[in-house]
């Protein structure tokens, strides 16, 4: 190793260990708490999959006990309800049969009282024709005796005239006499025939007389006979109408006791339907919950085993760290002062920031150890080593495009060519530098998705109708398995990289979704709006873990930082912020910006903070104590 000192001789930094090893092994050591934190995470899920198998498995026993129960209650109502149904059908006939007897009862009622009423009137017609003809034979009588009493009269009178006749002298009584006797023999005949007339009419007034008494009698037993028939009728109807009113009322109380029964019934039926439905949801969650068990000791199998490969790398790196931090033979600065050359038993060149010994590079080319470093007034750097070899090299910085995407490389004007509908407005690589995704689209009519490969600098993948307006934001989940977008349309979606299957969709803001971004762990994700708010979402189950406002204006720019669970922001507010999703603090703010702030980023140790806005500045900040480091401007 070297040591830096100042002029006053205070030590400022030990250089040592090579550039490249040193990235490696902190890009391993970031792999390998990422790893841990994956593992805990699916040691969370198992320990939770485990206990929700066993809570089904529980609820389904539950559940099958509750159906053995809700089987033996209804076993036990059936008999219930078919006794009380049996029951009920008899009282209903035996209503029917009453009810029935009731209607024949009261018919007979009406027709005895109808017949008895009918014969009462016949019965007194009878009687008054009785009582009259009687009184026709009687006047028939007493006229006939008159007549026989006149006959006898005129009889004696006869005999009276006859004997005076007989008597008489001269020939004028004689004459008289015989006038007499012609009077009364005529009186006589006269009075004969009356007699026998109205014996003949009191005969016949008697004959109709008793004709008329015997009807009378009769119509009078029948009109007796009806009269009894009525009150038998009578009698019958309410032995018929008590009956029917027994009937019902046990019908009554018999077609209650089968309604409860019924009811009783359906509630148990009910019970069994909802006890068989429980049951089988529950065997069906048992059934999920242990393909979800087995799936969780999967994961967790996996990332127990991706955390030993990742130790290991770890280790090694470590290791080859170690190894690498060999005797330094020779050391040069920079013309300017600025950098700080090393070389060595390593075979390498180090270049090393002067002020602080951070190191900057390292160029390697050397067989063997380098045994002289010269640095010329241009800045070209001298080298020489034990492999006979004297090299030299521009270590300045120097940029040159590796390609480009859209046009054709022959034609980088002409857009017609072009696979993008309209601006780029979203770039990222996958974590591994192979893949890189745009975003953009044809406002409100597009969201244009789009995964490339670097290498070969060719399109891979469109995902078609991957939003339905203009993309703003996308980035490659850590382990490249899956993409996250967002877009105009106020909508977070993640895709598939492999199939470009849409995964699961995140619904919340209520403006443009601007930005978003993937914690190390791929747990959550975080998105940041044109509604003046960050979101934190969960994303096994799509829900919002979080809302974090403050900002005035739009938030522009967000992005996970390392992978811990801090963010790095800005909006339109002119602000520049630090946030933990874990509780939605802003712990540190970043001023200086003058106008809308776009882009900003952190480094992974949060001992940096750059942004840049509309005002066309780029500032650089001290992530630690939010200081002003410096701004670049044109």
């Amino acid at each position: 190793f070297a040591r830096l000192y100042d002029m006053a001789g205070k030590q400022l930094a030990e250089l040592k260990g090579d550039l490249g090893l040193a990235r490696s092994l902190s890009g391993t050591t970031e792999d390998q708490n990422v790893a841990k934190q994956l593992v805990g995470i699916a040691d969370g899920k198992q320990k939770a999959a485990d206990k929700t198998a066993k809570d089904r498995t529980a609820a389904a026993k539950k559940a099958k006990d509750a159906k053995t129960a809700a089987d033996k209650k209804v076993v036990e109502q059936k008999p219930k309800f078919n006794a009380a149904k049996t029951k009920s059908d008899a009282a209903t006939k035996a209503f029917d049969t009453a009810a029935k007897a009731l209607v024949a009862a009261k018919k007979a009622t009406v027709d005895t009282t109808k017949k008895s009423t009918d014969l009462k009137k016949v019965a007194d017609t009878a009687k008054k024709a009785a009582d009259v003809a009687t009184k026709k034979s009687a006047d028939a009588a007493k006229a006939s005796e008159a007549a026989k009493k006149a006959a006898a009269e005129a009889a004696k009178k006869l005999t009276a005239a006859q004997e005076a006749a007989k008597k008489a002298a001269d020939d004028a009584a004689k004459k008289k006499a015989a006038e007499a006797v012609k009077a009364a023999t005529d009186a006589k005949a006269k009075a004969d025939k009356a007699a026998t007339d109205n014996a003949k009419v009191a005969a016949d007034a008697k004959k109709a007389s008793d004709v008329a008494t015997k009807t009378s009698t009769d119509a009078a037993a029948a009109s007796k006979a009806a009269a009894a028939a009525k009150t038998k009728a009578d009698a019958a109807g309410k032995v018929a109408q008590t009956k029917n009113d027994t009937t019902k009322k046990a019908k009554d109380a018999a077609d209650k006791e089968t309604a409860k029964q019924k009811g009783e019934l359906k509630k148990t039926t009910d019970a069994q339907a909802s006890a068989d439905r429980t049951q089988k949801l529950a065997v069906k969650a048992t059934s999920d919950a242990q393909v979800s068990l087995k799936a969780a000791n999967a994961d967790k199998t996996a990332k127990d085993a991706q955390q030993k490969i990742v130790d290991a790398a770890v280790a090694k790196d470590t290791a080859a760290a170690k190894a690498a931090e060999k005797p330094i033979t020779v050391v040069a600065f920079s013309p300017d002062g600025k950098l700080l050359l090393t070389g060595g038993a390593d075979q390498k060149i180090h270049v090393w920031y002067a002020t602080t010994g951070q190191a900057v590079e390292t160029v390697g080319g050397h067989a063997g150890a380098i045994t002289s470093l010269s640095v010329s007034p241009s800045g070209v750097v001298l080298s020489g080593g034990a492999d006979k070899l004297a090299a030299a090299w521009d270590i300045s910085p120097g940029w040159s495009a590796a390609g480009q995407l859209g046009p054709q490389a022959d034609k980088p004007l002409d857009l017609s060519t072009s696979p993008f509908v309209s601006r780029v407005l979203s770039i990222d690589f996958s974590h591994d530098g192979k893949m890189l995704v745009t975003g953009g689209g044809d406002p409100s009519r597009s969201g244009e998705l789009m995964i490339w490969d670097v290498a070969k600098k060719t399109l891979i993948r469109e995902i078609k109708d991957a939003h339905s307006d203009t993309i703003f934001g996308a980035e490659f989940s850590r382990d490249g398995k899956k993409l996250l977008s967002g877009a105009a349309d106020k909508f977070v979606k993640i895709f598939d990289v492999v199939s470009g299957k849409h995964i699961r969709s995140f619904e919340g803001h209520t403006h443009h979704v601007l930005d978003v971004s993937w914690k190390a762990d791929n747990a959550s994700i975080a998105s940041a709006g044109a509604d003046n708010v960050i979101k934190v979402w969960n994303v096994d189950t799509g829900e919002q873990r979080r809302t974090i406002g403050g900002y005035s204006k739009q938030v522009t720019s967000l992005r996970f930082v390392g992978i811990g669970e801090n963010v790095i922001s800005c909006g339109g507010d002119k602000s520049v912020r630090y946030h933990k999703t874990g509780n939605g603090q802003n712990y540190r703010s970043f001023s200086g910006g003058t106008d809308f702030m776009y882009a900003a980023a952190s480094s992974r140790d949060e001992s940096f903070v750059v942004a840049g806005g509309e005002d066309g500045t780029v500032r650089l900040w001290n992530g630690k104590n939010g200081k002003l480091v410096k701004a670049f401007s044109r």
